[in-house]
């Protein structure tokens, strides 16, 4: 067993959090949003939608466009390599 340093260890969960399968699915955009410690305004910020299409795409008012669940995924992983999630 190696040492890995418990920063990466939590980083290493909170990357592999992001992408579990759930019963119906991967994560939630809220799940997503969460683990990334983003507000829904940064996350709509992030995506350069209203706040409250943000809102109504979380809370299932609307679906999430495919292209615009694309642009999500692109943006978690820059997120994620800004953060030196690897």
């Amino acid at each position: 067993m190696t040492d890995k340093d418990p920063v990466n260890v939590c980083l290493d969960d909170i990357v592999a959090a992001l992408y579990t399968c759930t019963p119906v699915g991967r994560r939630t955009l809220k799940q997503q949003r969460k683990l990334l410690g983003l507000t829904q305004r940064e996350a709509a910020g992030v995506m350069g939608v209203p706040y409250r299409t943000w809102q109504n795409w979380e809370n299932g008012v609307n679906t999430i466009p495919l292209h615009s669940e694309w642009y999500w995924d692109y943006h978690l992983s820059k997120i994620m390599d800004l953060r030196n999630w690897k």
